[in-house]
């Protein structure tokens, strides 16, 4: 019997596949940031920091994600506010 107090087992390795990642986007963009109404000041430059730096380093294989995230990067650029209605995009 193992207790919680022992080494973790270093000889298996932890896998995420893609889908986790984009699962875990979808819900962030979904869950979390669909939850405002307006984002504005750090918030909104928060998002402005988290969607490039998706759009840099995402290991998405899936090519309509990818241009999703760039050109959700691109316009969020030079807005000061956002009025949030995140509902009915699908992430396919």
């Amino acid at each position: 019997m193992s207790n919680n107090l022992e080494e973790p087992n270093t000889d298996s390795v932890n896998i995420i596949s893609t889908e986790d990642l984009v699962h875990a986007v979808r819900n962030s963009l979904r869950n979390e940031v669909g939850l405002f109404k307006q984002i504005s000041g750090g918030k909104l430059d928060a998002l402005k920091k988290y969607i490039h730096t998706l759009t840099q380093l995402f290991p998405a294989d899936r090519r309509e994600l990818m241009l999703f995230l760039i050109k959700f990067n691109q316009w969020l650029l030079p807005h000061e506010q956002l009025d949030v209605c995140i509902t009915n995009y699908e992430f396919s």
